[in-house]
């Protein structure tokens, strides 16, 4: 019978040998370190297992175990998105999840138990994402945003944690939340509003925007020397006093109009009305208006495009 005193100091050096051994290790090898029968270790790691200490994971058909952590890692580690890893203060690698394995392109085996710095990572822009990582361990430093530029570009937002483990020894949480599909979505706004702004300052017709008040918000090229306003003059104005009269020649209220526009844009979808450039000249477009809106469908402002019908009109 071994007594509780040798038991608790079996305890104490399986779980020394296994924070030495992060890769971790089987019955066989624990039996051989601490020179104890197979049973009488497989019966502590059930003990040590029961009471959330140790770790089993199988390897074909072997069982290998390894210490658990304080922290919760271990149950969320493969149910995150995220990239995670821990470390030791050496910076070996205690575990790491599937999705980080994926970015490194290595097999857990040849993960566990390595320094971050030598890992077999065939793609350098990836090994110079884990050097980062390093020296600001080392530097005890905010990690910047990373990102890797191979055949698709990722983009991350890093974090390290400092991390105390089962035996009060600590070392670090690695956390790279993947932020490449927001930042894909950016550039192609970006671009997009380019585009739309190229096109926008390009075109042959008058295009502006209001907000609900029937404020001016844009104001093209086009509108510029059509109204005779330059964007500086017109910008934040209301149309009202500026490119439209407070009265048209046929005595309708103007400011009735614009406020219609405004709340009821579908019904005023596609409408001619006259107009006034800077210089007094009245002048007559056919507007087509679309509503702008938010995320969540709200109304915001109004886009107008107008043609020139004065001719049409006399």
């Amino acid at each position: 019978m071994v007594s509780s005193k040798v038991q608790e100091e079996d305890f104490a050096f399986i779980k020394e040998t296994l924070r030495k051994n992060p890769q971790g290790l089987t019955v066989t090898d624990l039996a051989k370190i601490l020179g104890r029968t197979k049973n009488t270790v497989g019966r502590y790691l059930d003990i040590l297992h029961a009471s959330g200490q140790v770790e089993i994971r199988a390897c074909g058909t072997a069982k290998i175990f390894s210490l658990s952590q304080r922290v919760p890692f271990a149950s969320i580690l493969q149910h995150t998105r995220d990239l995670m890893i821990m470390l030791d203060m050496d910076m070996r690698i205690l575990d790491i999840n599937d999705s980080f394995l994926s970015l490194l392109q290595v097999i857990r085996e040849e993960a566990v138990g390595s320094n971050i710095e030598y890992l077999p990572v065939a793609d350098l822009s990836v090994q110079e994402l884990l050097e980062k990582i390093a020296a600001a361990i080392r530097e005890k430093r905010m990690l910047e945003d990373l990102d890797i530029t191979n055949e698709t570009e990722r983009y991350f937002k890093a974090r390290i944690l400092e991390t105390q483990f089962e035996d009060a020894s600590t070392g670090f949480t690695v956390i790279l939340i993947d932020l490449s599909e927001q930042k894909q979505a950016e550039m192609a706004l970006r671009q997009s509003e380019e585009k739309y702004r190229d096109l926008v300052e390009h075109a042959s017709t008058v295009i502006l925007k209001m907000d609900l008040s029937g404020n001016i918000t844009l104001f093209n090229e086009y509108a510029e020397n059509f109204f005779g306003f330059s964007r500086e003059e017109i910008m934040g104005k209301n149309v009202v006093g500026r490119i439209v009269p407070a009265t048209e020649s046929s005595g309708r209220d103007m400011r009735e109009l614009i406020a219609g526009i405004c709340t009821e844009t579908e019904r005023y979808k596609l409408h001619e009305n006259e107009n006034i450039t800077r210089d007094g000249r009245r002048v007559w477009l056919r507007w087509t208006n679309r509503a702008i809106r938010d995320e969540s469908g709200r109304p915001t402002g109004i886009l107008s495009i107008g043609v020139d019908i004065t001719e049409q009109k006399q």
